[in-house]
């Protein structure tokens, strides 16, 4: 082997050899692009997912019209006075009863309230409840309805979604 064919060789190596550090770096530049990429994609994402609500919030908020309640509560003894209240969830809007009847599971009271937003919370009470005549409990409206079945002496507020 001459120098010329060991120098040709080292040449060749030391060429192949900065052939590839160039390929692994362009490969690491890409790498870091697409991770910067990714990192951005995951912050716009971030930045859309917290404004979403604020967007669905503020059009749920003026939306304005006519809410309503139907409240159907059972006793086991079958008396049913106007027992029943319902208001907005700071108290300050009270339920008008457009309905109060009696169905095969109790008494059937409809509550509408005006000016509230039909994705409000409301709170309604059952005055001579045997457990809890005291206490006020809250229920959500969807789209301006809301449907709740009450027994008495149970705290729990059973509905099914409209």
């Amino acid at each position: 082997m001459s120098i010329k064919d060991n120098t040709e060789e080292v040449l060749y190596d030391k060429s192949k050899y900065f052939i590839i550090r160039l390929l692994q770096r362009q490969y690491l530049n890409e790498v870091v692009l697409l991770m910067c990429m990714k990192r951005k994609l995951v912050s716009l994402i971030t930045i859309i997912a917290m404004l979403l609500p604020m967007t669905l919030i503020g059009s749920a908020s003026a939306s304005t019209g006519t809410t309503r309640l139907i409240v159907h509560y059972y006793r086991i003894d079958g008396k049913y006075n106007s027992n029943i209240k319902a208001t907005s969830l700071d108290g300050k809007i009270k339920g008008k009863v457009s309905e109060k009847t009696t169905d095969e599971y109790g008494l059937k009271m409809t509550f509408n309230f005006t000016s509230l937003d039909d994705n409000a919370y409301i709170g309604l009470g059952v005055k001579k409840d045997s457990v809890f005549p005291k206490d006020i409990r809250y229920v959500r409206a969807k789209n301006g309805q809301a449907e709740v079945w009450l027994i008495d002496g149970d705290a729990q507020i059973y509905r099914r979604w409209i």
